[in-house]
């Protein structure tokens, strides 16, 4: 077996997971600040 070509691999598959949390953090912030958007506006109805 490579090292090297298992390392990278393991460097890619790091990148990608950095990648999938951001994007699920970013996903997860959304739906929040809507219903905290959808909240404030209920309040003041």
């Amino acid at each position: 077996v490579d090292e090297r070509a298992v390392e990278d691999n393991d460097v890619a598959a790091e990148a990608v997971a950095e990648d999938n949390a951001e994007v699920a953090a970013e996903a997860a912030a959304a739906p929040a600040e809507e219903q905290a958007g959808v909240e404030g506006e209920t309040e003041q109805a």
